[in-house]
This record gives structure tokens, C-alpha cells and sequence, in this order.
């Protein structure tokens, strides 16, 4: 830090309370829509997952009289605010079917319940136009705070949806909240003392939970800083701060002197998920889908499944052997089993009785997976890169007639170079709303509209037409 700059959590401060969400023109805006209703729908389906029962437990045992202004998809009751904020983004998260920003994590869940728990805590309604504003200032503080912390922070085996996504929370949470300038930059140093989350934990339910903390913790941050506690300006930027002691010798703090220059809703976009897995498979499952349907093959057709992907693009496919659903969303071996086997993946291929089927565990035995530095000549070293972009990967079939077919995919359907349409969007929250058991006609029209957001004047009122037909948390 240059004398002449101010402490990052102070220019961060100024940034998140500031008009830059103006500067977005009207497409700028609406780039913030799909992830926002993205979110909406996985919270939805989280109500149905083991996470979301998981967390009734957790509630029952934990507060078992609480209330309070919170909304959450999976009770018709509310719920004190930082319990909202930690059980939506966890349900939110619990089926890995939410959106990814490439070297960043899972932003847009924890970032949504973050600004919609402030708005609870508020007496006036959050509108929609609010919202989008807190949207767009979380994910961007959030997004170049993972780029900030480096590609070394990811490969250690740190997850950047907490510790880049806690950052981003507290500064939607305190827009939202009215802080000043003072009080935003305490809740950042707040925020820098409270963020964590282990890749070890991959393919359990504590990973979701990673997004509920990074929400909860960002709203708290806010909260307490707002209630007087006081913090170091330098704890993101100084001597034993977040960057220094995260960044493992590699953090790059320009990255957050440099916001909206592009915003990273813009570049390089969030990628929305069209399968409930780790996004590091969404690639090789494009192209071995693709393979199926131009050959019209069927999984006895095939001796081998061979996929090459770029340096470190199977780093977080840490389950070679899954045991459960869960696992399975990070076994590459798995997923590319299972499309093969059944054509496609949806939330059922991840029951833990489908991970289990005898032919799709043989069928894995036949899979090979190699990493290739030429398939991204950009950055083969992976010093930039995310295990999910970059460059391209290629699925090789090996036939049991002889033949040998190939596919090569650089963009999966859902990232920015290969968006969905409001179809595949609408497709994907009616899917979220009936696994999560909520009726499709309050669905329907939720999802209208979550789409023309900045219209809405009351957030929850839309929200709380959304009651699950199965039991929810309370």
C-alpha cells in the first residue's frame, strides 16, 4: 500500500455505499437477474436436500423458540436474521447446483441471503432496485477479493466462497443497512477475523455450509459493527491481515483498487449450473453428452471414457471412490459414469442409492482422466486460472467397435460465452421448486417476478408467496 492510498477496507467502504451500481447501463443491471433467480430457485430445492434437514435439526436443537423478521424458503414462520442468512445460503448451496465464478466460488447464494436478511432486519421493505444494488457491490468486493487472494490461496486447499464471499456479504449487508463510511470499514476488518472454509470438506454437508457462514458472518459483521465494535483498518491489507496471511506470498491487492474496472458480472461472468455438480465437470459432461447424442450410444457401447483437461482442472474432484450423493458431486469419475449411463445428470443421479448402482460403478472403472498443459496455451502453468476455465477439455470414447470419437468443449451451456436463455432459466426453478415441495402456480409467478426485479417494491412479498407443501423448518 502506496502512502498516498487508503486502507483497503476503507476504499472498499467508500466503493459498497457509493453510486457505482449506476454506472452499469440497463444490461449491466440486468446481468444481475439470472444469478439472483438462480438463487432463488437452489434455495428452493435445498429445502428437500440433507443440508436443509440437516439445518431443521439444527434449529430444533439449537433455537428452539426462535423467531424473529427472517425469511427462509423452508418455514412459514421467520427466524432471527443471521439464522436466515445462514440457513438460506447453506440451502442454497447444499446441492452444488448453484452458480460459479471461475477463481471467485459461489457468490451469488451467500451474497443473495446476506441482502435479503438486512432488508428482514430493517423496518422499511427492501425493494427490488435495492437489492440489486447490494447484488451488484457484494459480488463484485467478493469477486476481486478471490482474485485478489490468488490462484496459490485456491490450490492450498483454501474455499473462496468464504473467504472471498464473506468480504463481499458484509458490504451487501451494510449497503443495505444504512452503515456510513466508518462503521462499513470496521465491519470489513470484522469480517477479516471471521472467514475460513476447507476443501477437505468437499463432498460433505459442511461445504454448503461454507455459504451459510460466509452469509451469516458477513450480515454479522455488519450488525456488530453497526452495534459500536471497532476493528484495524488494515485487516485486509496490512502486516498479518487477510491478504498477507491468505494470499501465501501471492496476493495481488490491485485487484480491489481497480472495482467495476470491468465489473466481474461483466467479465468474466458467473456461470449458472445445468448439472448439481462440482462446476470443474460441467465441460467434460458437455462434451461426452454430446458424444452420446451424435453417435446414439448407449454405455455398453463403450470400452473407455478418456477426458484430458488443462493443469489443475481436476483439483477439486476429490472423490475417486464416492460413497454418497454427495461424494459423487466431486468424483469426476462418477459424473462422466452416470451421463453415459442415463444420458444426462439432475438432482436424482445424485440420491445416494443411484452412486451405488453396480453398472455405473463398473462403468467407472473404465473412465481415465489425465491433465494436459497444452489444452490451455494461455496459462498452462494454471497461474491464473480456475480448475473451470480456460482453454479447452476433450473426451475421447473409446467404442467396443473399434471406433474412437472425440469432442472437444471450451464453454459448458450456463457460462457467459453459452448463457441460458429465460427457457432454460424458467426450466431450472420450476425443477428447484417441485424437488424442493413448493406448489408450481405460486412458483410460476414468483419466477415472473424475480425477473423483472427492479419492478418489485417488496422483495419478501414475492418471497413469501413461496411456502413449501412438505414440512419446513418450523
Amino acid at each position: 500500500m502506496s502512502p498516498d492510498q487508503p486502507p483497503l477496507s476503507r476504499a472498499l467502504a467508500a466503493f459498497a455505499l457509493g453510486d457505482e451500481p449506476a454506472i452499469l447501463d440497463r444490461r449491466g443491471r440486468r446481468l444481475a437477474i439470472p444469478p439472483i433467480v438462480d438463487s432463488v430457485a437452489v434455495i428452493l430445492a435445498g429445502n428437500a436436500s440433507e443440508a436443509g434437514r440437516a439445518s431443521r435439526r439444527y434449529v430444533h436443537a439449537a433455537w428452539p423458540q426462535a423467531a424473529g423478521p427472517g425469511w427462509t424458503s423452508g418455514s412459514d414462520a421467520g427466524l432471527p436474521v443471521e439464522l436466515a442468512a445462514l440457513i438460506n445460503a447453506w440451502m442454497g448451496h447444499a446441492l452444488d447446483y448453484d452458480d460459479a465464478l471461475p477463481g471467485s466460488g459461489h457468490l451469488s447464494v451467500p451474497m443473495l441471503a446476506a441482502a435479503l436478511a438486512a432488508g428482514d432486519a430493517r423496518e422499511q421493505p427492501l425493494s427490488g432496485g435495492e437489492l440489486v444494488d447490494a447484488f451488484l457491490v457484494g459480488f463484485e468486493i467478493a469477486a476481486k477479493t478471490g482474485m485478489a487472494l490468488g490462484v496459490a490461496h485456491y490450490r492450498r486447499g483454501w474455499h473462496t466462497t468464504v473467504t472471498a464471499g464473506t468480504i463481499g456479504t458484509t458490504a451487501a449487508a451494510g449497503r443495505i443497512l444504512g452503515l456510513d463510511r466508518d462503521r462499513l470499514t470496521a465491519a470489513f476488518g470484522i469480517a477479516a477475523s471471521s472467514v475460513a472454509g476447507l476443501q477437505r470438506n468437499f463432498g460433505t454437508t459442511t461445504k454448503p455450509l461454507h455459504s451459510g457462514l460466509a452469509a451469516r458472518n458477513g450480515l454479522a459483521a455488519a450488525l456488530l459493527a453497526l452495534a459500536g465494535v471497532s476493528s484495524d483498518e488494515l485487516a485486509i491489507d496490512g502486516e498479518r491481515g487477510l491478504l498477507d496471511l491468505y494470499g501465501l506470498g501471492e496476493a495481488r491487492p490491485e485487484f480491489l483498487r481497480t472495482l467495476h474496472e470491468p465489473w466481474a458480472i461483466e467479465s468474466p461472468g458467473t456461470g449458472l449450473k445445468l448439472y448439481p455438480a462440482c462446476y470443474a465437470a460441467a465441460r467434460p459432461v458437455d462434451a461426452l453428452l454430446a458424444l452420446r447424442a451424435r453417435h446414439a450410444l448407449h454405455a455398453d457401447d463403450v470400452e473407455e471414457i478418456r477426458l484430458a483437461v488443462p493443469k489443475n482442472g481436476l483439483h477439486p474432484m476429490i472423490h475417486h471412490e464416492p460413497k454418497t450423493g454427495l461424494n459423487a458431486k466431486f468424483s469426476m469419475e462418477y459424473v462422466l459414469a452416470a451421463a453415459l449411463a442415463d444420458g444426462g445428470l439432475d438432482l436424482a443421479s445424485f440420491e445416494d442409492a443411484a452412486v451405488s448402482r453396480p453398472a455405473v460403478r463398473e462403468l467407472m472403472s473404465r473412465v481415465r482422466l489425465s491433465e494436459d498443459r497444452a489444452l490451455r496455451p494461455e496459462d498452462p502453468d494454471a497461474l491464473r486460472s480456475s480448475p473451470a476455465t480456460g482453454g479447452r477439455v476433450v473426451v475421447e470414447l473409446v467404442l467396443r467397435d473399434g471406433r474412437r470419437v472425440e469432442a472437444t468443449v471450451a464453454h459448458p451451456k450456463g457460462s457467459p460465452s453459452a448463457p441460458f436463455d429465460r427457457d432454460d432459466l424458467e426450466g431450472k426453478f420450476m425443477t428447484c421448486a417441485r424437488f424442493g415441495g413448493f406448489a408450481e402456480e405460486p412458483a410460476r409467478a414468483a419466477f415472473d417476478a424475480l425477473m423483472e426485479l427492479e419492478d418489485v417494491d417488496d422483495v419478501r412479498s414475492v418471497l413469501q408467496t413461496l411456502r413449501p407443501a412438505t414440512a419446513g423448518i418450523r
